[in-house]
């Protein structure tokens, strides 16, 4: 997918970086496999079925710090994902990824921005770790 969407938004907030933002899309799914050394050198390898999906949006910001800039309206998003508590009983707020035609219910597991002296409203290479809602087990 070299166009499209790529927006993350909970209907309120909404994070548009289909274009300027140099956005990158990586949708990752792995199964661990353990691997285990047996006698005479043979091994053996077990697969417990531990999938899991990320999908990492890495992107350019360009509108700075301020007050409804898209670092504001990522940091707002996120926030609505922590309550500040390991209580196994709350439920993670789900957002909406789109990414082309695709849409994802996922939640932010973490948001990397930053910037540099004297490019104060330039951050590149900030990222977001978004979980596929149906890939979550509490």
């Amino acid at each position: 997918m070299t166009s499209g969407s790529i927006i993350i938004g909970d209907g309120t907030t909404v994070v548009d970086l289909s274009t300027g933002s140099n956005a990158i899309v990586q949708y990752v799914r792995t199964n661990p496999l353990f691997i285990i050394p047996l006698s005479g050198g043979n091994q053996g390898v077990i697969n417990l079925n531990l999938l899991s999906v990320r999908i990492t949006v890495t992107f350019d910001l360009t509108d700075g710090i301020g007050t409804g800039s898209k670092f504001d309206k990522l940091l707002t998003l996120s926030s609505l994902n922590t309550s500040g508590t390991l209580d196994p009983s709350v439920t993670p707020t789900t957002v909406v990824f789109v990414w082309g035609s695709r849409n994802f219910s996922v939640v932010i597991e973490s948001v990397t921005v930053g910037t540099q002296p004297g490019k104060f409203n330039l951050m590149q290479g900030c990222s977001v770790v978004l979980v596929p809602k149906n890939e979550i087990v509490i």
